[in-house]
């Protein structure tokens, strides 16, 4: 008899233990026992160990273990990004900026990297990362994360009417656009007050597609 798909692969094992502890959230235990009914590879089994470590409280525990199959698998950027994010939900966050800044310079562009950098930078160099999440709302304008991740960077910084905007931004792409015309409706007026009238253009023509998109949704 022929070997599951991907049995071998140690990427996608890792990815479903990953999966299988979000459905499982407070059953670790469970994600773990499904995982290894498949005889995955012993580096995925290590990979969920850690993701529950961190998960529960120990994250010296992960982070021992994903430095050592970083090392073990050196072309998967997935494990260093995840040691990344576990420095920064530790609250390590001058330590997950250096991880991802690492990542970056290996792999210029990959997401998690970019994203762990972006929150470690909103909490240790807010106007840094306002110009980082810029970026990065440019390059994935279909993803609301960023979009809110930019909108606390520019509370941050005292940019109010880029904040209202890049929350409208946020509820126009997760589907709430009635509340966000009425956000950046706010964008429109803290941005003619401040004499912003540059802002305030650039507000008025998203206000004007945010109405094209609701009449968009209402013909279908």
């Amino acid at each position: 008899m022929p070997s599951p798909p991907h049995r071998d692969d140690p990427t996608y094992a890792m990815i479903r233990g990953r999966a299988l502890l979000m459905l499982n959230r407070d059953n670790p235990t469970q994600a773990m026992t499904i995982l290894e009914q498949d005889d995955p590879p012993a580096a995925a089994v290590r990979y969920l160990q850690a993701l529950t470590d961190a998960q529960q409280g120990r994250p010296d525990a992960a982070l021992k273990t994903l430095d050592e199959l970083a090392g073990d698998y050196p072309d998967l950027s997935m494990i260093p990004a995840t040691a990344a994010q576990v420095t920064y939900d530790a609250g390590r966050h001058q330590d997950a900026l250096a991880r991802a800044r690492h990542i970056l310079r290996l792999s210029p562009g990959y997401y998690p990297a970019q994203w762990v950098q972006a929150e470690a930078l909103v909490q240790t160099a807010p106007t840094q990362a306002f110009d980082v999440l810029r970026d990065m709302s440019e390059q994935y304008p279909e993803d609301p994360n960023v979009f809110g991740l930019l909108s606390e960077a520019a509370g941050r910084t005292g940019r109010d009417a880029w904040g209202q905007l890049a929350r409208a931004e946020q509820l126009q792409l997760e589907g709430r656009i009635d509340t966000a015309i009425r956000q950046i409706d706010s964008a429109e007026d803290v941005a003619k007050r401040s004499g912003d009238y540059a802002m305030a253009s650039r507000v008025e023509q998203r206000r004007k597609d945010f109405l094209g998109y609701r009449e968009t949704m209402r013909s279908f």
